[in-house]
């Protein structure tokens, strides 16, 4: 399983072409419900006060905005890297705008669990890609989440164990994430399920790769 910056920038590719222009009133709209959420997840994950969740969401809204005005000036394909690094910018900048408004204690709690980082940042990906409802985005992290958990368990078997283990991890890693789409599946609407179906193996490669 990878970590740090090279999942981070290759979840950021899938990310970089799921930002496709759209009307004017539909990305306002689009970015306002995603701060909202995104905001809302950071309050219940981190016990913040009422200011705190505010100026967080303004922080959301306006990196989303940010990011959706990049992607529509580059071409999704021929410089996927370039709005991808672009991408990874805008949200180290959003995460030490964070940090500002954390405590020490949220800080670190914030730290503290990367898994929890990957899971959502690979719901945002769908939330975005998808158009997901309010109602969605927190179903489809805990499936995210129990498939990272469990292939995050056997990451040291998938890198140092013997052939045998291996062969049985990647099996686990296999039963995984079909129990993840199994999970999006009841979650997703017919037509979203058909999008997902798209790009699925890229996020499986980045859940396992």
């Amino acid at each position: 399983m990878r970590h740090g910056k090279t999942l981070v920038t290759a979840l950021l590719c899938i990310l970089a072409v799921s930002l496709v222009p759209a009307s004017p009133a539909r990305s306002i709209d689009q970015s306002e419900k995603f701060a909202r959420i995104r905001a809302d997840m950071f309050k219940e994950e981190l016990s913040l006060n009422n200011e705190q969740r505010a100026a967080i969401e303004k922080v959301c809204h306006e990196t989303f905005l940010q990011m959706k005005e990049a992607a529509a000036g580059m071409d999704p394909v021929k410089e996927s890297q370039a709005m991808a690094q672009q991408m990874v910018n805008l949200l180290q900048r959003r995460n030490a705008d964070l940090q500002k408004v954390l405590t020490a204690d949220q800080l670190a709690l914030y730290q503290e669990h990367t898994t929890d980082r990957y899971a959502e940042l690979i719901t945002e990906v769908l939330m975005m890609q998808l158009d997901l409802s309010e109602n969605q985005v927190a179903p489809v992290y805990d499936a995210n989440m129990k498939a990272f958990e469990t292939i995050n368990n056997l990451a040291p078997v998938l890198k140092d164990g013997s052939k045998t283990k291996k062969r049985r991890a990647a099996k686990s890693v296999d039963t995984a994430l079909q129990s993840r789409d199994e999970a999006l599946k009841e979650i997703l609407s017919s037509e979203q399920w058909k999008a997902y179906e798209n790009f699925k193996e890229a996020i499986d490669g980045l859940y396992g790769g």
